[in-house]
């Protein structure tokens, strides 16, 4: 099978995404399968066919106010091993993310913690040439993780 025009390939849930949701309303669009949060192993390409990244994602909830009162409001993140190649195929970086508390703005009082993949100290990263290098080559490359 040809990887050519995939853009990314991975099991996701039957939850909607509210970032999707918001992004149809703004007339902003994401990606179509970003309608739904992603679970487990994800495999991005780029438009040439060639791996772009692989990463893992983990489902969380925090509490939202809703009209209702209290419900809970599922998310994605990125845990795990993870790893990013340059368009020439050359791996870019090879690490794991570590989940790290964040606060989220919600309708409650006080808002919520919810959690953020963030690359360990020891992720590794390389240049397009095979040398050693650091985090600003991730974006550098265009991959930008929170964006997947």
């Amino acid at each position: 099978m040809s990887n050519e025009h995939l853009a990314a390939r991975g099991r996701h849930t039957v939850i909607e995404n509210v970032d999707y949701l918001v992004s149809e309303i703004e007339k902003n669009p994401l990606p179509r399968w970003r309608e739904f949060l992603r679970t487990g192993s994800w495999l991005y390409f780029y438009d040439s066919g060639r791996e772009q990244a692989r990463v893992t994602y983990k489902i969380g909830s925090y509490t939202e106010c809703c009209t209702a009162g209290y419900c809970d409001q599922p998310y994605e993140y990125l845990v795990g091993e993870f790893e990013a190649w340059w368009p020439n195929g050359r791996l870019l970086v090879r690490g794991r993310l570590t989940p790290s508390s964040v606060h989220k703005d919600t309708n409650c009082d006080g808002g919520a913690t919810v959690f953020h993949g963030i690359p360990s100290a020891d992720t590794k990263y390389w240049t397009a040439d095979g040398s050693p290098g650091d985090s600003s080559l991730l974006q550098q490359a265009g991959i930008f993780l929170d964006e997947l």
